[in-house]
């Protein structure tokens, strides 16, 4: 499925011909449900993604996800991570719009989407196998993307009619505290204990990738495995273009190679 990818590195704020068509935020702090919703993610993490940190809300990255589960419940049809009409990596466009850090940006976005004829309800169980089961979706983003992945913002939400529920989750790197944003809270889940680490990096075609982002990216569901001499630079580039990873000029200065 397009736009499906376990990571996208962003830094670029949205260009303002795009403005217009990415979903509002919405201020949002998380419901009793949401709440559940956290708490197993946070366990999935901390059993499927290696080094997994503890995840704490951030404001701007639940009025990200508030607004984007409003528009896809309110509007017939729409699904997937690019309905709004943002370009580019929308997902990381509307969270920079709720104030999430453009040089901090880096993450993934799961999403549960379902519409019936008739009243249709999606737990915080469903919500999270349906984001599991999405091959290389935002969920299985790994825990150090060059930045601790350990933000975190969910929204519910369903049409007025009961017909569409719509669940969105956004896992994002930071550098320090989780940032604040248009509304939300900064709860933390439920903690896990996670070691310090040294990450070895790739340089290739002026980019710079934790090499431990390309073994994440190869053990996806995908399939595809890395070709023989990628981590010294060859056939990188058109390994990683399934993935849809931006251009050099895309990704934060502290990924890019050299000085």
């Amino acid at each position: 499925m397009a736009g499906v990818i376990a990571i996208v590195f962003a830094s670029l704020s949205p260009r303002a011909g795009d403005v217009h068509a990415i979903a509002p935020c919405v201020a949002h702090s998380p419901s009793a449900e949401e709440t559940t919703f956290l708490g197993l993610l946070q366990s999935w993490r901390n059993t499927n993604i290696a080094g997994s940190y503890p995840l704490s809300q951030s404001g701007a990255l639940n009025a990200a996800a508030a607004g984007y589960a409003q528009f896809l419940a309110n509007t017939p049809g729409a699904s997937g991570h690019y309905a709004d009409g943002a370009t580019g990596y929308p997902w990381a466009a509307r969270a920079m719009n709720c104030g999430y850090p453009a040089n901090q940006a880096a993450g993934g976005e799961g999403l549960a989407v379902v519409q019936s004829s008739n009243p249709v309800s999606v737990s915080p169980q469903q919500a999270l196998n349906t984001m599991t089961s999405e091959g290389g979706g935002g969920v299985w983003v790994p825990a150090n993307v060059g930045l601790p992945v350990r933000c975190v913002g969910v929204a519910k939400a369903v049409s007025a009619d009961g017909n569409k529920v719509a669940w969105v989750t956004l896992i994002f790197a930071s550098s320090g505290a989780c940032p604040g944003g248009t509304g939300g809270g900064s709860t933390q889940t439920t903690p896990t204990t996670t070691g310090s680490k040294s990450y070895s990096y790739l340089n290739t075609d002026s980019v710079r990738l934790p090499l431990l982002v390309l073994t994440a990216l190869e053990g996806l569901t995908t399939g595809r495995k890395l070709p023989a001499g990628t981590r010294n630079g060859a056939n990188l580039k058109s390994w990683l273009a399934p993935f849809q990873l931006p251009s050099p000029r895309a990704l934060p200065k502290a990924l890019r190679a050299g000085p």
